[in-house]
């Protein structure tokens, strides 16, 4: 048996995947019983739950003197006595309890004497954590009160830890917040202008005095190509909803008419007159 002390990231590692292995089991039997009646799983969704969760401690704590968790990190508990483990599994099952005496609700006293007793076990476990922090032991409150000393299972090679991982991470986290605060202050819609008038191609260029604005039933927006919603033109013979074109006017000074190229310096949108 080993005697490297434990890593605490290693311990609370242990806790993750414990619960998230608990998880994952519920899911499934969730899964397996949705084709049941609706009541009946409904009814008995916490006494599941909590079978679910006892069944997998006790058979964990029994056979191998550790949690699932622990076990696929190589961590057992180097004292746990036939007692402890069935104190383990009780104290394990007070969060059903809670839930029980909530959902009963008959009586107010039990229910504020509940409240009371979880508002302790909080303060209880901030503290316990706090403790772990400071001298790597005991993750959990139950561990505390019982006395659940961790060790390696066998001896392994203590895990080493880089930064190289946290650093791209931190290095990501700040380009996408330059990213965020910078991208709002580009206008985009000039941009795909400017660039749309390095493409050469042709344009019927109807504007100014000479054009004629016809309004039919398959008219479409110059710009969303959907039919104009208030329709409204800028002094050229093609119609824009009003959004379409109020926003493009908002957005850039210099927009042109998708279709003949016709710009309106006076950012005036007209309304065609049906």
């Amino acid at each position: 048996m080993s005697h490297n002390k434990l890593l605490r990231v290693t311990q609370l590692d242990a806790v993750y995947l414990n619960n998230e292995l608990t998880n994952i089991f519920l899911k499934q039997m969730q899964t397996c019983l949705r084709y049941l009646p609706v009541g009946l799983h409904i009814n008995y969704h916490n006494e599941i739950n909590h079978l679910v969760k006892l069944l997998l401690s006790s058979y964990s704590l029994f056979s191998h003197d550790c949690t699932f968790g622990q076990k696929m990190l190589l961590i057992k508990y180097s004292n746990a006595t036939p007692l402890k483990k069935c104190l383990y599994v009780l104290l394990s099952s007070l969060d059903y309890v809670r839930d029980k005496i909530e959902d009963t609700g008959r009586n107010s006293s039990i229910i504020k004497c509940s409240k009371h007793a979880c508002s302790v076990i909080k303060i209880l476990s901030f503290i316990n954590l706090c403790l772990f922090i400071k001298y790597g032991r005991y993750p959990q409150l139950v561990e505390r009160i019982l006395g659940l000393e961790q060790v390696y299972s066998r001896n392994v090679i203590r895990r080493q830890f880089g930064s190289k991982y946290l650093a791209r991470e931190l290095l990501w986290n700040g380009f996408i917040e330059v990213l965020v605060c910078v991208l709002p202050l580009i206008n985009y819609h000039k941009i795909m202008r400017i660039s749309r008038s390095f493409i050469t191609f042709h344009k019927d260029k109807r504007g100014g005095e000479d054009f004629n604005v016809q309004f039919t039933i398959s008219t479409k927006c110059a710009f969303c190509g959907e039919i104009p919603i208030l329709p409204h033109h800028m002094d050229c013979s093609h119609v824009f909803c009003y959004v379409c074109l109020k926003g493009n006017l908002q957005a850039d000074s210099g927009f042109e008419c998708p279709k003949c190229g016709h710009k309106n310096s006076k950012e005036i949108c007209k309304k065609v007159v049906m």
